[in-house]
């Protein structure tokens, strides 16, 4: 191996490190929200008929986040699977580790997000118990906005390793 070669795998290494080291807290944070998620707060929020508009975009967000079509994205759909809380808990923490976000995704979540009226403090006075589903997703996408800039430089680095 040539001495460049060597020196740009090293360069290669030390930027993926710190680019993880940037993203493995909002994972990490992402994970520890979910833990906060109780029955309690399950059952308060699949309880009402009729959901306030700012809990159901967090959970449209979180939906979204997981896969789920358009279609999905209905009260009643998204009451029926909060029901099944060990399957919902399990996509969440399972997650898109090692990958950014699809395009697809981004352009469904970014206005739930970025750009409607929704913050902490309207959740917390809404609905505290929704509140973890809003920092898992918020989260997540910055998680996967790092890791967006991790992706290539990994891939150059085992390219030079093969």
């Amino acid at each position: 191996m040539d001495s460049e070669k060597t020196i740009r795998i090293a360069q290669l290494r030390d930027q993926c490190e710190k680019i993880l080291d940037t993203a493995i807290p909002y994972r990490m944070i992402a994970v520890e929200e979910v833990s906060n998620i109780g029955l309690k707060e399950m059952f308060i929020i699949k309880s009402p008929r009729v959901v306030h508009p700012i809990v159901l975009e967090v959970l449209k967000a979180v939906f979204i986040l997981l896969g789920e079509p358009d279609e999905n994205l209905t009260w009643e759909y998204i009451r029926k699977s909060l029901y099944d809380s060990y399957k919902l808990f399990k996509a969440m923490l399972d997650f898109y580790f090692d990958q950014s976000l699809p395009e697809t995704i981004k352009e469904r979540i970014y206005p739930i997000l970025f750009e409607q009226n929704i913050s902490e403090e309207i959740i917390k006075s809404i609905c505290i118990e929704c509140l973890p589903f809003y920092k898992w997703a918020l989260n997540i996408v910055k998680f996967s906005e790092i890791i967006e800039t991790f992706i290539p430089l990994k891939a150059e680095y085992d390219s030079l390793l093969a």
